[in-house]
């Protein structure tokens, strides 16, 4: 590889085309993300196969890589999230699975942030997909329908008084 800029080197530079590929690529996937408008159709169908009823249309995000790390780290800060997660790792470390020096909640963060294809939040009521699900569309249509599907487990049955529950239980 050339040590010169390539400019100098009087190859072509390509970085700008580049960027402005990657920026239609990323346009192109919130495009499909965000026209998924057969969202209400779907949880329609969720719905009958779950038999759980659809009492209200489930509102959708669609956020980008920076966002849903923003929103994960926000919620890792919450004090019941930041302890377990702490604990889980003290765990890791004391059997050997994981140096005892790792940033066990950092690393989780950033695992999450590169896996979560979407989520579904009790306390938003909202469904959260993120940009990097859209270039796929029957992926998509796959993560919309699971976490629907979280949705009306929530409408059916209170989720975050369920969990709410078990954590004064110990659980």
């Amino acid at each position: 590889m050339c040590p010169h800029s390539r400019s100098e080197c009087g190859q072509r530079d390509t970085r700008y085309a580049l960027r402005v590929w990657r920026t239609v690529i990323v346009a192109c996937a919130l495009t499909s993300v965000a026209h998924a408008d057969d969202v209400g159709d779907l949880a329609k169908q969720v719905s009958k196969i779950r038999g759980l009823p659809l009492r209200h249309a489930i509102p959708k995000d669609v956020v980008d890589r920076d966002e849903l790390h923003a929103r994960l780290v926000k919620m890792a800060a919450e004090q019941k999230t930041k302890d377990s997660t702490i604990a889980e790792g003290l765990a890791l470390a004391r059997w050997g699975l994981i140096p005892t020096t790792t940033d066990y909640l950092g690393l989780m963060v950033e695992l999450m942030t590169d896996q979560i294809a979407g989520y579904y939040d009790p306390d938003t009521k909202k469904l959260t997909v993120s940009a990097a699900a859209g270039g796929d569309p029957q992926w998509l249509q796959m993560v919309l329908a699971h976490e629907l599907d979280h949705g009306l487990q929530d409408q059916a049955f209170d989720l975050k008084a369920i969990t709410e529950l078990g954590h004064r239980h110990g659980c």
